[in-house]
């Protein structure tokens, strides 16, 4: 069992580095970046800075001149564990799941309290469809985190739903909710595990809960309303559509008109059509 203590900040943030990080960047950064890093290269070449290469080179989908700079890394310094870390990643891209997790259990042998392996790791496991040893990885790695983040918790869950496993599903999300708050994407993220399960009376509940916290109404109140009409309960599905009709109208003017807010609008229109006041 993996020891669960909190890292530093500092630690913490260049351990999830090379897993979060680089995604954020546009192509035209990292043509820079690489640019940078090889002016630095050229005048004092270090295994750190071919790491960092060869992690643009991968952002940028330039496969063999990262895996040029991760064998360049490891030759001149063999006990840098992050180098399979970062060649497990690339080669999970690739889909070249066994050498992946050869790579990934090497790192983790080397870094066992380090979250990024586990993430990787349970990556190459839901590639080849081992969705509970992903979910093992996930868990682990949310552990090791303070503040995972919430699409962690949403992988995690997944991971469980893909196993069949949809109650322990449901309880990392509920769990995460404790632990992070109640965010919007964690509750809709249980929510749609409860309909795909056709657990119709926990989404219920759990879209009662969202429209008490949220300060905008009316999506999940047209989202209720569908609900209870797909379960034939079409008086309380009509109530719902009007609330949701009722609050959209105090939605302010601009916001009202944008694409979103016009599609939800026919959508209750709709529903109001179908559900004539009267009906059973």
């Amino acid at each position: 069992m993996v020891e669960t203590k909190a890292w530093p900040c500092a630690m913490l943030l260049l351990a999830l580095a090379s897993w979060i990080a680089p995604r954020a960047f546009a192509h035209g950064d990292v043509h820079d970046i690489i640019a940078a890093l090889t002016q630095q290269i050229s005048e004092k070449p270090s295994a750190e800075l071919l790491l960092r290469r060869g992690q643009m080179y991968r952002v940028h989908g330039d496969m063999v001149g990262a895996g040029a700079d991760f064998d360049a890394a490891e030759k001149l310094d063999p006990g840098l564990a992050e180098v399979d870390l970062a060649r497990g990643e690339m080669l999970s891209e690739m889909r070249r799941n066994d050498e992946a997790k050869a790579a990934l259990d090497r790192f983790l042998k080397k870094q066992p309290q380090h979250p990024g392996g586990y993430v990787a790791r349970a990556r190459v496991h839901s590639h080849e469809g081992a969705h509970l040893a992903a979910a093992e990885d996930f868990a682990t790695a949310t552990m090791l985190v303070p503040d995972a983040d919430p699409s962690l918790f949403l992988e995690h869950a997944r991971s469980l739903q893909q196993a069949g496993r949809v109650e322990d599903a449901i309880r990392v999300l509920d769990n995460a909710v404790t632990r992070r708050g109640m965010l919007v994407v964690l509750m809709q993220g249980a929510l749609e595990i409860e309909e795909a399960a056709g657990m119709r009376e926990q989404a219920l509940s759990r879209l009662d809960k969202l429209i008490g916290a949220s300060p905008r109404k009316e999506r999940w109140l047209a989202r209720k309303g569908a609900l209870l009409e797909t379960a034939g309960r079409k008086a309380e599905a009509r109530a719902c559509f009007l609330e949701a009709q009722t609050a959209l109208e105090s939605v302010p003017g601009p916001r009202r008109n944008s694409t979103a807010m016009l599609e939800l609008a026919k959508k209750i229109d709709g529903a109001l059509q179908r559900l004539p006041a009267g009906g059973p």
